[in-house]
């Protein structure tokens, strides 16, 4: 009987399901780390989500903040797909997200990159964000560049401001 259960015991631990399964957490007093963080959130305002993922996940419980390295954030609507991808994100659940060093992305089919001193803001309750930092936009034989890029999902507009370059391919 005592090798039927030590059997079932093993078939149940190789047959789970792994999707919701934690690679490492470890707690400390307020703080929590996690390896392979994997957040998704519906949107309230409309039919989408936004996924938040990364190598390491520090979360400082007292400040209401993840630290997250080499992170990335998906962002789907029902007309909009936007991915972006850093070194370094400060996250604030429901709030925004900051990404830092060489922003790199995508909304819809359009390209857009910073230095390696970008930084990119982006606020949830009115979905806008700020990139700034060398911005380099490629669209449909287009590339526009400026040191700064202001975005609204609500307007579905990119504006850009300062040293503004636009190169038109024929």
């Amino acid at each position: 009987m005592f090798l039927l259960f030590i059997l079932l015991s093993v078939v149940y631990y190789l047959s789970r399901d792994d999707k919701n399964k934690l690679e490492k957490i470890d707690i400390a007093k307020n703080n929590l780390v996690i390896k392979n963080f994997d957040l998704s959130k519906n949107l309230t305002d409309s039919q989408g989500f936004y996924r938040v993922t990364a190598a390491i996940a520090k979360f400082d419980k007292n400040m209401g903040k993840s630290e997250l390295d080499n992170c990335s954030i998906e962002y789907k609507t029902d007309n909009t797909t936007a991915t972006f991808h850093a070194a370094e994100c400060t996250y604030w659940v429901d709030k925004k997200i900051v990404l830092e060093g060489s922003v790199n992305g995508q909304i819809n089919s359009v390209k857009i990159n910073t230095d390696d001193n970008g930084v990119f803001n982006y606020y949830f309750d009115n979905a806008s964000g700020i990139i700034k930092n060398g911005v380099e936009v490629h669209g449909n034989n287009i590339i526009i560049t400026s040191e700064k890029a202001l975005m609204s999902r609500s307007n579905r507009t990119i504006e850009f401001i300062d040293n503004v370059e636009v190169d038109y391919a024929y």
